[in-house]
């Protein structure tokens, strides 16, 4: 089987090229074609808040000031 794929396309040179420079072809446009976000967004937004309040636990800061903000 692989013997007979192989005689034909050294039979159809001109084809098998025609069919490879179809292929880059087509790659290239749609590589062109890529809209921009097509690429993920890297940039790393955080935002640290650092909160006292006297008298208050940890958890009572971080439910009462800390998340309001």
């Amino acid at each position: 089987m692989l013997e007979k794929l192989i005689a034909y396309t050294l039979k159809q040179r001109g084809m098998v090229i025609f069919a490879a420079l179809m292929i880059v072809v087509f790659g290239f446009y749609s590589y062109l074609k890529l809209p921009i976000d097509a690429f993920p967004d890297v940039t790393n937004i955080q935002v640290e808040v650092v909160s006292h309040a006297d008298g208050l636990s940890a958890v009572e800061i971080e439910r009462n000031v800390t998340y309001p903000i």
